[in-house]
């Protein structure tokens, strides 16, 4: 089978150059999840080109690379293409559009008369609109891989912009959600998106998240530290709960409690500024996933606080969950709608989510017995690694689209 992936997907040396000579820090939540769905798809023995974006653009680019040529490369047996474009508003977005089409071009003729199809991630509308038409005038198969709803995502950064770009960003994001209805089908890692985005009468899938599962073994921590360490990894904005997690354990008596953040957002400062006042509560900086998972294994306990009332709650996955339950060390979250039911019994979750009754839980998971929270962190840590796998999950994709293309 040939697989088309048309992303913003870098290879690991490619996104360890990026993280270097951007401006400004970011996370990239989707390279973890598509890196592991091509992976996946190569060893159930599938090839597979990824077409990419890189995720450069005025906002983290200095002066001194304001282009990028057409580069590829090969990375575990994984071809990678990142079609040319200058930074720019505007120039940038026309460049990959026309550009990624000469490459998608390039793939139909390559694969002329063999197994196929091609996958595409649903954000990036400038790259994928092309693909998509081009591809279907051809008669191959294009599935949307939507990880958020175009203007959604949107909604939720809340950038402060001028009133111009807000009115050509909504023309754009318009135009995004517009062209999400005319997909052959839908990868989805959420059943409430089939509702947002209308389908009717055309297949879907839900696969709410994939993880990489090292080759080498993991190893469980056997003991934690002396004093008991949350974790907090992603990014730190308000509206996912920061703030109120770190007043929640501001309000814990026990001195042994600690509460460590790691990413970037507007939250940094609000931590920094209670560390002042309470230095069990700290920001320890942005660290490579690799780092972070390391961190995680050490810690007593993760949280994700992100509220389960906001409108986006239902329509996405928290891709920290999985990364969260690889580590072994036991899980609080809130109730959030798209994690679906099969994970209740390897997490542990908030009755409510005000400050006192988030302090009081993790006050009471704090006198759990280490024996215990041991227990339930590794068989979260069996349940990820045995279902929630690259190839497990990639597998469900091969033959859902294999449906689709064959009957």
């Amino acid at each position: 089978m040939e697989i088309l992936l048309v992303s913003g997907l870098c290879s690991t040396n490619k996104y360890k150059w990026i993280t270097e000579v951007r401006t400004a820090p970011s996370l990239d939540p989707a390279q973890r999840m598509f890196l592991a769905i091509v992976e996946g798809l190569r060893k159930n023995g599938c090839n597979v080109t990824c077409i990419s974006a890189l995720p450069m653009g005025t906002s983290n680019t200095n002066a001194e690379n304001r282009y990028f040529p057409r580069s590829e490369e090969c990375e575990n047996g994984v071809k990678f293409i990142y079609p040319a474009f200058y930074i720019g508003k505007f120039r940038r977005l026309s460049d990959l559009h026309k550009n990624t089409i000469v490459e998608v071009k390039r793939w139909l003729e390559e694969t002329k008369g063999k197994k196929r199809f091609i996958l595409c991630d649903s954000l990036l509308a400038a790259c994928t609109q092309g693909t998509r038409r081009l591809a279907q005038k051809k008669g191959v198969k294009v599935f949307a891989y939507v990880t958020d709803y175009p203007s959604l995502a949107t909604s939720i950064k809340k950038k402060n912009i001028s009133l111009f770009r807000k009115m050509l960003q909504g023309l754009y994001d318009k135009f995004a959600d517009h062209d999400l209805t005319k997909y052959d089908g839908y990868i989805l890692v959420a059943e409430a998106l089939k509702d947002l985005i209308g389908i009717k009468n055309k297949p879907y899938l839900v696969i709410e998240d994939v993880i990489a599962v090292p080759n080498e073994e993991i190893k469980i921590e056997n003991e934690k530290s002396a004093s008991f360490t949350i974790v907090y990894g992603g990014a730190l904005c308000e509206r996912f709960g920061v703030n109120k997690l770190a007043d929640a354990v501001h309000k814990i008596s026990n001195d042994n409690v600690a509460l460590h953040f790691y990413g970037s957002g507007e939250s940094v400062a609000y931590i920094d500024d209670l560390n002042k006042k309470d230095a069990r509560i700290c920001y320890c900086g942005q660290v490579s996933f690799d780092e972070l998972q390391k961190i995680q294994r050490n810690a007593s306990l993760l949280v994700n606080p992100r509220p389960s009332n906001e409108s986006f709650a239902a329509y996405s996955f928290p891709s920290k969950t999985l990364s969260y339950m690889l580590s072994g060390t036991p899980v609080l979250t809130t109730r959030i709608p798209g994690i679906p039911d099969s994970y209740q019994p390897y997490l542990l979750w908030f009755d409510d989510e005000d400050t006192h009754s988030m302090a009081k839980k993790i006050e009471e998971i704090a006198s759990t017995p280490n024996e215990d929270l041991r227990e339930l962190g590794k068989k979260a840590f069996a349940y990820a690694k045995t279902e929630k796998n690259e190839r497990a999950q990639t597998l469900k994709l091969i033959s859902f689209a294999e449906r689709e293309i064959y009957g």
